[in-house]
């Protein structure tokens, strides 16, 4: 899908909002320490971070962030050459907050999954983690299912067979996402979806 100048501009506002949101807003397992530090018997297992002359406790153990943008595209796709600044602001953004990032750009199909299924290896299974995933880049929708688009994946007018080759389901990121035991995770897409992209099952109406 093609984004204009004005649009992804305004879609990264909104989206560093919500991420400074994670650090501005304290969770209800963080505490912020002004005048008095604690014990170290007090610290142990948590983590410590200093951000805008504050100083955080939280109990988690770790804060980890997977940040994917997808810009070059080879096989038919138009570049989104403003991924790589915008990523750049988010990856600053998230370590200011205490969080170790890692970051990937231009991955193709084996190496987008690979990423994800990686990261929540790595980080994943530690119940006090909390994990933050966000994907810049072309997006696709097909029957109310949503698909990420790596950098190798054709159109999918012009090679549809090749596109289900390539292309990432959500249903397969929601199927890992279930995984996951960390006690928060989060998902963020920056891409251009038109149908309902985590559609598990029909929800019932709304109880009056």
């Amino acid at each position: 899908m093609n984004f204009s100048t004005g649009t992804r501009k305004k879609r990264i506002i909104i989206l560093l909002f919500i991420l400074l949101s994670l650090g501005v807003l304290p969770a209800c397992n963080e505490t912020p320490l002004r005048q008095s530090t604690p014990s170290p018997d007090e610290n142990r297992g948590r983590v410590l971070f200093s951000t805008e002359g504050e100083t955080i406790l939280s109990s988690y153990s770790g804060s980890y962030a997977l940040l994917i943008g997808e810009s070059d595209y080879t096989n038919g796709w138009q570049d989104l050459r403003s991924i790589p600044g915008e990523l750049k602001q988010v990856e600053i953004l998230l370590k200011s907050k205490g969080f170790h990032v890692e970051k990937y750009l231009n991955l193709n199909s084996r190496q987008l999954k690979d990423r994800f299924n990686t990261f929540i290896n790595d980080y994943g299974f530690d119940k006090n983690n909390r994990l933050l995933f966000f994907y810049s880049g072309h997006g696709e929708t097909y029957n109310d299912t949503g698909y990420l688009v790596p950098t190798d994946a054709p159109t999918l007018g012009a090679d549809e067979k090749g596109f289900w080759r390539k292309a990432l389901r959500m249903n397969e990121i929601l199927t890992m996402a279930r995984g996951i035991l960390a006690k928060h995770a989060l998902f963020l897409f920056d891409s251009c979806f038109s149908g309902m992209v985590f559609k598990a099952k029909k929800q019932p109406k709304m109880p009056k």
